[in-house]
């Protein structure tokens, strides 16, 4: 592999790692994401969506392992009120902590239960196929609610950036 293709990846890996939330664990999450990737290199096909892809699960897979690096809460359990926010979040002044809140809130209203627990779900880092497994679905069926839910959360409230 070339070097600068090799940076380019491991940058990517870094970038995918900071924004599901890593922090200084960006850059160990990127390590192993290229450790991995010169593992299979071979079978993978399309390098920048694989490392993203890898990157992103172990970034999930540090967070389940460290609740207080984000998301603790199973879906389905306890109240969102009660819910613990991720630590980007916890930096903020209270009152546009109530505002996203009070937002939140307002946007899974729109939502049947499952619809919000898959939604809820998929934030919180659990695979389509681990939400499948829980919800008694199929991964297409999964696939097909959450854009449903996606769209009515975009239908009510189109200056909500729900991406």
């Amino acid at each position: 592999m070339l070097d600068r293709e090799y940076e380019d990846l491991r940058s990517l890996a870094e970038h995918v790692a900071r924004a599901q939330g890593a922090g200084m664990w960006a850059e160990d999450i990127a390590s192993s994401t290229m450790k991995k990737y010169w593992m299979h290199r071979d079978e993978v096909r399309e390098p920048r969506a694989w490392v993203r892809r890898a990157a992103r699960n172990l970034a999930i897979d540090h967070a389940r392992r460290d609740p207080d690096a984000g998301w603790a809460r199973i879906p389905g359990e306890g109240t969102l009120a009660h819910s613990p926010l991720p630590r980007q979040l916890q930096t903020r002044s209270p009152s546009s902590l109530l505002a996203a809140r009070d937002q939140l809130e307002r946007a899974l209203e729109v939502l049947n239960d499952i619809e919000r627990e898959l939604l809820v779900g998929q934030n919180e880092g659990y695979s389509l196929q681990e939400l499948a497994d829980r919800h008694g679905y199929t991964e297409p069926s999964v696939r097909t609610k959450l854009a449903v839910a996606r769209r009515k959360i975009r239908d009510a409230f189109p200056d909500l950036d729900i991406n």
